[in-house]
């Protein structure tokens, strides 16, 4: 959960945004910071690959199905990750291998929502269009 967290203070500090991928987060969320494949590259020449090395999922080999913006968001005690995805089925397989680090997940309005808790997800799933 710290590496989700540093995720917020990295990608605050550095960019920020508004994409369609705030459908997907609660409007109660303490926090929420976006990137898009067209951010400028203060991290990285890929901001959405940036955001998941942040998060530690470096060796989670995501794969092509991930789409052009991501979404960190949450509070105080949760933490969520949202990813526009291409494939859904690749995507779902992708959230299977990441049971260990987030304990609920859900496509949500065309992207993959990826909580600590299931009530952020649920807060997400409320918040959808």
């Amino acid at each position: 959960m710290r590496r989700l967290a540093a995720i917020g203070l990295v990608l605050l500090a550095s960019c920020g945004g508004d994409s369609t991928v705030a459908s997907v987060v609660p409007a109660d969320a303490a926090f929420y910071v976006s990137v898009e494949a067209d951010t400028p590259r203060f991290l990285d020449d890929d901001p959405v690959a940036s955001l998941l090395d942040s998060a530690g999922l470096e060796n989670a080999e995501p794969g092509p199905w991930i789409g052009d913006d991501a979404a960190v968001f949450g509070s105080s005690d949760a933490l969520g990750l949202a990813l526009a995805i291409r494939d859904e089925r690749a995507a779902e397989r992708f959230a299977r291998r990441m049971r260990h680090e987030f304990a609920a997940s859900r496509i949500i309005d065309r992207y993959l929502v990826l909580t600590t808790t299931r009530d952020l997800l649920e807060a997400a799933a409320a918040s959808e269009g």
